[in-house]
C-alpha cells in the first residue's frame, strides 16, 4: 500500500472487523514492524466510536504480560484518524487454527485455555474485564506463545458501559447470560466465556448453536447446551466438570476467578504428567504429529493412573479413567480385563445384598409372627436408609455418545457413601421402639452405619448452602441444622450467599456412635475491590488494611458484610487527599479523589514531578488523556 500515517508506513492489511481495519506496518523512527488497527473512516466522526478506541489503548496501555498483545503507540482522542500501534504477531488466529485442526487433543484444549486464563488473570488484577474472550481475539505466535488481543469493549472496573440501546458489543455465542441481559458484569462474566473457548476446542463444536441469532441467544440465557461428555467422551468426567462450571448460567455457581480455573486445568494436566509450555509449542509446530504420539501415550497414562487409584479404593476416579481409554481406544485388552473383574465383584455385592435383604425380611416375619397381631411389623425406614446402594446408572442422560461406557460411575463420591435423607431419619425415630430388646439391638445397628450431624456456623457468616459429597443438602437455617450421614468420610462444603465469602471444603470422617457430632468451619469474607482515580498518579493506602497505587485494583481485607475505611492519596508535590469509603466483600467499589498542588513555600527543595503522559516501550509516548 505504502500509505502513511504519521511516521507509520501501511504495508498490507492483514485483519479487518466491525470496527477497524489491522494492516502491517512499519515504524519509520524505529525501524521495526507493527500492527497499525485503524478506524473505519465511517465510524471516526462517530464519538462512542471513537472513544471505545480510545477505552481500548487506555486499557491495554495498563498491562505488561506476555500472554497480551502489547501496545506501543496511541494517535490520541483528539486525532482527525484514530489508530492504535501494537507489536506484530506473525500468526493466526485461534479461531483459524482451530479451523485446520478442529480434533485437537483435549489436554491441548486445556493448556490453550491456561495462557489465555493468564492474561486474562493480569487484566483483572488490574481492574479490566475483557468481555469478548472469543477464538478470534486469541492469536498463535510462531513461537507458540498464546496472545490475548481486542480489548475494544472492556470493561474498566465499573465505568461506563459502552453499549448502547438495541446493540450489543460481543459476539453472542460467547458471552455471558449476565451480558445478555444488561445486567452488572464482573470477572465471572470472563470465565464464562472462557468456557465457551474450552468446549469449543475440547468438542470441535460450539456450546450455544441454532439456526439464527435468536436461538443462539435463547440458549444462552437458559443455559441450554449438549453435555461436553455426550458430544465427545474421550475428554473424560473431569475436563467436563470443569467446563461446566465455567458455563453455570448463575455466576455464582461458576468458578469466582480465572486463577481457580487456571487451577484446576493445571491439576487436569498435572494429573497427566503434562503442563510443560514447551509442549504446547511442540504441538503448534506438528499438530498431526504431535497428535499421534500424543495419543498412545496419553492411553497409556490413563490406564496407569486408573490402576493406581484403583488399588488406592478412589473407586470412582479409577472408572473415570477407565472409560476415558475406552472412549478412545474400545478395544484395549486391559482395560476391559479390570473391567470385567468390576463387573463380577458386583455382581457378588449385588447378591450379598439380596441374600441380606431375603434374611431380613425372613427374620422380620418370623419376629412378628412370634408377636401375634399386635407386634411391630416390618423394618424402620432408618433400617432400609442403612443398607448398601450400588449406583448402577448411566453417567449422565442425553444423546448416544462416541464411544460406549461400559465402567459404571458415581457423581456423588466413593460406592455406599451417601447422604441419608432427612425425612428417614425422622421417621425413622419415630418408628423405633423406645423399649429394649430387639429395638436397642436395632439402634446400636444404626449406630454403626449412620449417625445424626449438627453443622454450626462461625460467628461472622451464617447464611451460605451447605454440600456434602457434591450434593448441595440447602441453606443453614432453622429448616437446616442438622443431617442424618452414613459413618466415614465425607466431603463437605460450605457455600457463602452471593459469593461473599471463600468456599470451606473439607474431609470430614463420621464416627459410629450415639447422639450429635457437631461439623463446622468459620467462613471468611472475601475482600473488597477498591479502585481509587486521581488526576495525578498516587499511592494509596487503606489505613491499617491495604497500599497500592491509582487506578489500580487494591484488594481490601475485610471482617465484617460492610466496614468503612479510610482511603489516603498522597502524591509527591501535591497535598494529601483522604476519605470515608464503605465497602462490601467481593464487591468493586470506585472512589474519585482529586489532589490540590502544594503552594511553592509548601514545597521542598528540588524538582517536582507532575502528571505526564504513558511511557510505551520502545520509546514511544502512548498520548492517553489521564480522565476516567
Amino acid at each position: 500500500m505504502g500509505r502513511k500515517l504519521e511516521r507509520y508506513e501501511l504495508m498490507e492489511e492483514i485483519g479487518h472487523g466491525g470496527m477497524a481495519v489491522v494492516y502491517r506496518g512499519l515504524d519509520s523512527q524505529l525501524e521495526r514492524a507493527v500492527a497499525v488497527k485503524v478506524l473505519h473512516p465511517h465510524l471516526q466522526a462517530q464519538r462512542e466510536s471513537k472513544l471505545r478506541f480510545h477505552r481500548e489503548a487506555k486499557a491495554v496501555a495498563r498491562l505488561r504480560h506476555p500472554n497480551i498483545l502489547e501496545i506501543y503507540d496511541y494517535s490520541g482522542a483528539e486525532a482527525s484518524e484514530s489508530y492504535i500501534v501494537t507489536e506484530l504477531i506473525h500468526g493466526p488466529t485461534l479461531k483459524r487454527f482451530f479451523e485446520a485442526h478442529p480434533r485437537m487433543p483435549v489436554e491441548v484444549a486445556a493448556m490453550i485455555v491456561v495462557e489465555v486464563c493468564r492474561a486474562l488473570e493480569h487484566a483483572h488484577s488490574q481492574g479490566i474485564i475483557h468481555r469478548d474472550v472469543k477464538p478470534e481475539n486469541v492469536m498463535i505466535g510462531d513461537d507458540g506463545v498464546v496472545k490475548l488481543t481486542d480489548f475494544g469493549i472492556a470493561q474498566i472496573l465499573d465505568s461506563t458501559s459502552m453499549t448502547v440501546t438495541g446493540q450489543i458489543l460481543g459476539s453472542p455465542a460467547h458471552m455471558s447470560p449476565e451480558h445478555l441481559e444488561g445486567r452488572t458484569l464482573d470477572f465471572r462474566a470472563d470465565v464464562f466465556s472462557v468456557g465457551t473457548v474450552l468446549y469449543m476446542l475440547a468438542t470441535g463444536r460450539l456450546p450455544f448453536e441454532g439456526k439464527n441469532p435468536h436461538q443462539v441467544l435463547k440458549k444462552v440465557v437458559e443455559g441450554d447446551f449438549p453435555d461436553p461428555l455426550r458430544v465427545r467422551p474421550r475428554i473424560g468426567e473431569a475436563l467436563a466438570r470443569i467446563i461446566r462450571r465455567c458455563l453455570e448460567k448463575n455466576p455464582t455457581d461458576r468458578y469466582q476467578s480465572v486463577e481457580h480455573l487456571r487451577a484446576d486445568l493445571h491439576a487436569f494436566l498435572h494429573d497427566l504428567g503434562l503442563g510443560d509450555t514447551g509442549l504446547l509449542r511442540s504441538f503448534f509446530a506438528d499438530p498431526e504429529g504431535f497428535t499421534a504420539a500424543h495419543d498412545s501415550r496419553l492411553v497409556g497414562t490413563l490406564v496407569r493412573r486408573g490402576n493406581e487409584t484403583w488399588k488406592d479404593g478412589d473407586r470412582q476416579k479409577a472408572t473415570e479413567y477407565f472409560n476415558r481409554v475406552l472412549a478412545i481406544d474400545p478395544g484395549n485388552a486391559e482395560v476391559l480385563r479390570q473391567v470385567g473383574t468390576i463387573v463380577r465383584r458386583q455382581r457378588t455385592v449385588q447378591a450379598l445384598v439380596a441374600a441380606g435383604a431375603l434374611l431380613a425380611v425372613t427374620a422380620v416375619v418370623a419376629l412378628a409372627s412370634s408377636r401375634g397381631p399386635g407386634g411391630t411389623h416390618g423394618t424402620t425406614t432408618g433400617e432400609r436408609s442403612a443398607r448398601p446402594k450400588l449406583d448402577r446408572g448411566p453417567l449422565h442422560d442425553g444423546d448416544r455418545a462416541e464411544a460406549p461406557s461400559v465402567v459404571p460411575v458415581s457423581d456423588r463420591g466413593k460406592v455406599g457413601r451417601r447422604v441419608v435423607p432427612e425425612t428417614s431419619s425422622k421417621q425413622a425415630k419415630r418408628t423405633a421402639p423406645a423399649t429394649s430388646g430387639s429395638g436397642g439391638s436395632r439402634q446400636a445397628a444404626e449406630a454403626e452405619t449412620q449417625r445424626l450431624v449438627r453443622f454450626v456456623a462461625g460467628p461472622q457468616v451464617r447464611q451460605f448452602d451447605i454440600f456434602v459429597d457434591g450434593v448441595r443438602l440447602g441453606t443453614y437455617g432453622p429448616d437446616l441444622t442438622t443431617r442424618t450421614l452414613s459413618v466415614g468420610p465425607h466431603e463437605v462444603r460450605f457455600v457463602g450467599a452471593g459469593a461473599c465469602c471463600e468456599d470451606a471444603v473439607w474431609t470430614e470422617t463420621i464416627l459410629a456412635g450415639q447422639g450429635e457430632q457437631r461439623i463446622g468451619r468459620s467462613l471468611r469474607f472475601r475482600p473488597a475491590l477498591l479502585n481509587v482515580e486521581t488526576n495525578v498518579p498516587a499511592d494509596i493506602e487503606v489505613v491499617g488494611r491495604a497500599r497500592g497505587r491509582s487506578r489500580s485494583v487494591i484488594q481490601v481485607p475485610l471482617g465484617q458484610s460492610s466496614e468503612s475505611v479510610n482511603v489516603v492519596a498522597r502524591a509527591s508535590g501535591y497535598r494529601s487527599v483522604d476519605a470515608s469509603v464503605e465497602l462490601h466483600p467481593n464487591t468493586v467499589r470506585s472512589v474519585e479523589l482529586r489532589l490540590e498542588p502544594l503552594e511553592a513555600d509548601e514545597r521542598p527543595p528540588g524538582p517536582q514531578p507532575g502528571p505526564t503522559s504513558l511511557d510505551a516501550p520502545g520509546g514511544a509516548r502512548a498520548k492517553i488523556d489521564p480522565s476516567p
